[in-house]
């Protein structure tokens, strides 16, 4: 049985940590033309100075986005904050440091336990064993042959989706995984990594599914 009141706390300090990053991040104007940068690098419409969003979901992606995903130069603002502020307790340092080495990829929903708020999904680019994640808005609206992009944070024994996750039908896996593939050919990490975040926002639009999930 998943440990849903250790979730529970982990997820607070995400969301406290979450806040004090962002906080960070629109202070000054070099915050706010990151900001811009990020929404137009996920095909956001950016007029003067309003980010025109498609849905309420793409404020949180773009946030996801801006924290967690590399820069161009290769770092990653959650990370470089961690290190020059004092203000983060030790279980929020501990969730942002394992958010920021989680696990991006596309999961394939095996089975959803929805008393016990858990998904069980294969990570359909790597050959593991099924992953059990414990959600409770995913685990409320998932479908039982869903896909899931998203990016997995394993502190301890537990595993959570870390927030903006994509869910798709099964039966859009081969352009999936075909977008994916094509991708595959960006040699550059960092480039890599911020285009397949950008890919699956824009995937969405295909989606057969809307997410419901917690940030």
């Amino acid at each position: 049985m998943a440990d849903l009141q250790r979730y529970d706390e982990l997820r607070e300090a995400q969301r406290k940590a979450n806040t004090a990053l962002l906080k960070a991040l629109l202070d000054g104007a070099k915050g706010r033309a990151m900001i811009f940068a990020g929404a137009r690098a996920l095909k956001y419409k950016v007029i003067d100075d309003t980010i025109a969003f498609p849905d309420e979901e793409a404020t949180d992606r773009l946030y996801e986005f801006l924290l967690y995903e590399p820069r161009a130069n290769g770092s990653v603002w959650a990370e470089s904050v961690l290190e020059s502020e004092n203000e983060f307790l030790p279980l929020e340092r501990e969730v942002v440091r394992a958010t920021v080495d989680g696990r991006v990829s596309l999961y394939e929903i095996r089975r959803v336990n929805r008393p016990e708020s858990t998904i069980l999904v294969q990570d359909l680019l790597d050959e593991g064993p099924d992953i059990e994640i414990v959600d409770r808005g995913l685990s409320r609206t998932a479908s039982p042959d869903g896909i899931v992009f998203g990016r997995v944070v394993t502190v301890g024994e537990l595993r959570f989706f870390s927030g903006a996750s994509v869910t798709f039908g099964r039966g859009e896996k081969t352009l999936l995984l075909s977008q994916l593939a094509k991708l595959n050919k960006v040699r550059n990490d960092t480039l890599f990594r911020r285009k397949r975040f950008a890919l699956f926002m824009e995937l969405e639009k295909y989606s057969s599914i809307r997410t419901l999930y917690e940030l």
